[in-house]
């Protein structure tokens, strides 16, 4: 029986067709039940555009979405779990092995296929989810890179901080040490001032804190799905040049010719626009020349003793 608002469609086509529906319309005896339909693709874009647009789509099976508007609770269907080893995270993530689930780089949009079915209904969908090369992509391509994280420290957590004691040099094992991972463990987003001089443990006890802040960044955003950069570590000259070239990006150059000059890696509009998707913006920042601030510091924040070329100093303040 055919609807002359719903014409269900005999070959698939790429793109959806859509129309506006006159209005819901109740099944009658002759239309098929929720669960005759063939399973089908059904997405947040999809609903927004059926649902909310109220647009009808020819392609999707006779129907379909008069069942869809009744469904309240969708259930995965039970599918074999995605297995990854430490190796293969490491080679997809950083683009150097193509993922075997969804077949997707780095130009491609992660994704795989789940079975759902209505609880109420039984209608059978295709939903398409965010693979998990998507998580290990925007990890290890910023934890592999030479200019956040030099090779020697890539296996520096702060799980593991105990056994890189001979770095912290200003922490002998022992108290103060333990009071360190303590504190650093338990105030994740408490902003922290490491000083000292070089050999003290400044860019292990970064490495491992940035580690941290970087896993939980990418986790947050895969389960999310939300991609907004939230987490950045850059020296401070680096940051000073991008902010100048950007300032010069018309100085001296050919409007026809010359190569754009790019935004600076970490600007306030970023950082807010981290807090508007809801995530905590971290930013790691090394390698600041001594100055007057230096000097403030030392002179009100710490004893004489604790600034001496053989320490680091290490202040946590809260957000």
């Amino acid at each position: 029986m055919s609807n002359p608002e719903e014409t269900p469609s005999t070959t698939p086509t790429k793109e959806y067709k859509y129309f506006r529906q006159p209005g819901p319309r109740t099944p009658g005896p002759d239309d098929p039940l929720p669960h005759e339909l063939p399973r089908f693709k059904w997405d947040a874009s999809l609903r927004y555009r059926a649902l909310e647009q109220n647009l009808s789509m020819p392609n999707l099976p006779y129907m379909a979405i008069y069942y869809v508007r009744h469904e309240t609770k969708w259930q995965p269907e039970p599918f074999e779990q995605e297995v990854w080893t430490d190796a293969d995270m490491k080679l997809v993530g950083t683009g150097q092995k193509e993922c075997p689930y969804c077949h997707g780089d780095h130009e491609v949009k992660h994704e795989v296929k789940r079975n759902y079915f209505g609880v109420d209904t039984g209608l059978r969908i295709l939903r398409p989810e965010p693979c998990q090369s998507l998580l290990f992509q925007r990890f290890f391509s910023r934890w592999c890179n030479p200019a956040n994280v030099a090779a020697d420290y890539r296996n520096v957590t702060l799980d593991n901080l105990e056994s890189y004691a001979e770095n912290l040099n200003g922490f002998p094992v022992g108290k103060k040490l333990k009071y360190l991972l303590k504190m650093v463990r338990d105030n994740q987003y408490n902003c922290y001032l490491l000083a000292g001089p070089a050999g003290t443990g400044k860019s292990t006890l970064m490495t491992a804190m940035y580690h941290r802040a970087l896993g939980n960044w990418a986790l947050e955003s895969f389960e999310r799905d939300v991609y907004c950069p939230a987490v950045w570590k850059i020296t401070a000259s680096t940051l000073a040049k991008q902010f100048r070239e950007w300032e010069l990006r018309d100085v001296g150059r050919d409007g026809e010719f010359g190569e754009p000059t790019l935004p600076p890696e970490v600007t306030v509009e970023k950082i807010f626009a981290a807090i508007r998707a809801g995530f905590v913006p971290c930013l790691f920042q090394k390698s600041w020349t001594r100055s007057s601030w230096t000097a403030t510091f030392r002179r009100r924040s710490s004893p004489p003793s604790s600034m001496q070329s053989s320490r680091m100093v290490v202040r946590s303040l809260p957000v």
